[in-house]
């Protein structure tokens, strides 16, 4: 039977089985908290095999989420406030405006009586000379003359106190170029800290080690 044996066998006194073998490690150090398999369990691809603490890694995450939370609620802030400045700007800029226009329609009704007035005192004047106006006729003239002169130069004073609001409120549009500088600056400090966000997320994954491919654990 043995003669059988070596007829019809192949035998071999040292034999290997050839296996692909894989050797997993953490790119961050630490202390395993959790050893997920034995030697010999089988294990399938992506399974977790073992973890190493990361609370610290968890707590700077938490830590950037927050302040990138607080950039964002400072864009909207920023935001508000410029809306707001934008509405009184616009407010201020029609009410005096209209201010401004009406002194002119006024100044210009005022020119046309002026103009009137002058006329009547020059008649007045033509006609005292002549006797037939009264020396109070005259002075009425004259007075009706010199009262809308005054009034005259105190539209004008208002006209120009309009004026110098409306640029005043026009002036208060500088605020939204702060403003914008404001929000734009803002911009890479957001991406920064999303930067930083991501590169501690990807390194929080390296505290949990698993399986790349389905195996037995050695």
């Amino acid at each position: 039977y043995q003669v059988y044996l070596r007829l019809t066998h192949v035998s071999e006194y040292d034999a290997r089985v050839t296996a692909d073998i894989v050797t997993m490690a953490s790119r961050v150090d630490g202390w395993v908290t959790e050893l997920a398999v034995r030697e010999g369990d089988m294990v399938e691809a992506g399974q977790v095999v073992a973890r190493i603490d990361d609370r610290i890694a968890k707590l700077k995450v938490e830590g950037l989420k927050a302040e990138i939370a607080a950039v964002q609620a400072e864009r909207r802030r920023l935001q508000a406030e410029r809306q707001r400045v934008a509405n009184m700007v616009a407010a201020k800029a029609k009410t005096r405006a209209s201010g401004v226009q009406a002194t002119e329609a006024a100044r210009a009704a005022l020119d046309a009586d002026i103009l009137l007035a002058r006329q009547e005192l020059e008649r007045a004047r033509v006609l005292s000379r002549r006797g037939v106006a009264t020396d109070k006729q005259l002075e009425t003239a004259q007075a009706a003359v010199q009262r809308l002169e005054s009034t005259r130069r105190r539209l004008d004073a208002e006209r120009l106190q309009a004026e110098a609001s409306l640029n005043e409120a026009l002036a208060e549009r500088d605020q939204l170029d702060v403003i914008d500088s404001q929000i734009a600056a803002l911009d890479p400090q957001e991406a920064n800290l999303k930067a930083q966000l991501a590169q501690l997320e990807l390194a929080a994954a390296d505290y949990t080690i698993r399986s790349p491919v389905p195996a037995v654990i050695d």
